[in-house]
């Protein structure tokens, strides 16, 4: 039997008052995405960090948890619900995608 991948969701709480962005929102969407993927899926919520307060990866542990699954091999494919959940400033937002770029992360 092959093991199914799974898909790293990350979950950020938003600034943003709209209902999509909820924590339970964004959950929602994150496993709807992985059963249309057939993947299992591991969740990352960082639930009290809003990238209005403070868009520092020190502040954020899932996303660092994330990040080292990633460089271990267990994470080949991440969702969120938009890119400013990962990060709304560029220095931050570069450290991502350069570690989803340097282990072959969609």
């Amino acid at each position: 039997m092959t093991k199914r991948q799974v898909l790293g969701c990350y979950i950020r709480v938003s600034s943003n008052p709209q209902k999509e962005y909820s924590i339970p929102a964004q959950i929602e969407k994150a496993k709807k995405k992985a059963e249309q993927l057939d993947m299992d899926y591991e969740l990352y919520v960082d639930e009290g960090t809003s990238a209005i307060t403070e868009d520092n990866l020190r502040y954020r542990p899932k996303m660092m948890e994330l990040l080292e699954h990633i460089k271990e091999g267990k994470i080949k494919t991440v969702y969120t619900l938009d890119s400013t959940r990962l990060s709304r400033e560029d220095v931050t937002s570069s450290i991502i995608f350069s570690r989803f770029t340097k282990y072959n992360t969609g």
